[in-house]
């Protein structure tokens, strides 16, 4: 994960990227697979509410004893049955279907506008936390600088020390508030990837 935010901080991702790449992560081409498996099977639903009932019986055929000729064997009955129903019951189940892909389709629309606002919000934050981290580095440069300015006044004895020490402490803040930046950088890329 570390990987990804330090390649994200390294190459930064434009907004519309971000918003692509979002669309396409495993949890939402499952949701959307599952959204088009569902809306196909619509299509599945059988005309008839029950299957086809086949019935075999079977048993031996004997004759009376008296009968020449007479044949004994086995025998078997076939029987092939078919229910209808007339309550409307096959109507009912593609309902039902088309109730449950009109479900599927909009808990992925939901899982999709979901992740894309976290995603935005993860972009946003990177983009805050970038430029700030890179005005404070620039404003610790700034404060560096200052004091390396009064250093050297200071050798001369135009400043005093308590003003190089105040612009030490001012340059030291300045570092620390571009470190904490960075890091916020850092976190806000981790999240984002």
């Amino acid at each position: 994960m570390w990987c990804l935010s330090f390649i994200l901080a390294a190459a930064p991702l434009s907004f519309d990227e971000a918003l692509q790449r979002a669309d396409t992560t495993p949890a939402i081409e499952a949701a959307r697979v599952a959204a088009r498996q569902q809306r196909d099977a619509v299509s599945f639903v059988a005309p008839l509410s029950d299957n086809p009932v086949v019935t075999a019986n079977a048993g031996v055929r004997t004759y009376p004893k008296g009968e020449v000729g007479a044949p004994v064997g086995p025998e078997v009955h076939l029987q092939l049955g078919q229910n209808f129903n007339l309550g409307g019951l096959t109507n009912a189940r593609r309902a039902v279907a088309q109730q449950e892909a009109a479900q599927a389709a909009a808990q992925w629309a939901v899982q999709r506008r979901t992740l894309r606002l976290e995603v935005a919000r993860a972009w946003l934050d990177m983009w805050v936390a970038d430029a700030s981290a890179q005005v404070a580095e620039e404003e610790s440069r700034q404060a560096e600088e200052l004091a390396s300015r009064v250093e050297r006044a200071l050798k001369n004895a135009a400043a005093t020390r308590v003003e190089a020490a105040s612009i030490r402490a001012f340059a030291a803040e300045a570092r620390v508030q571009a470190l904490d930046w960075e890091g916020k950088r850092v976190d806000a890329s981790a999240r984002l990837a």
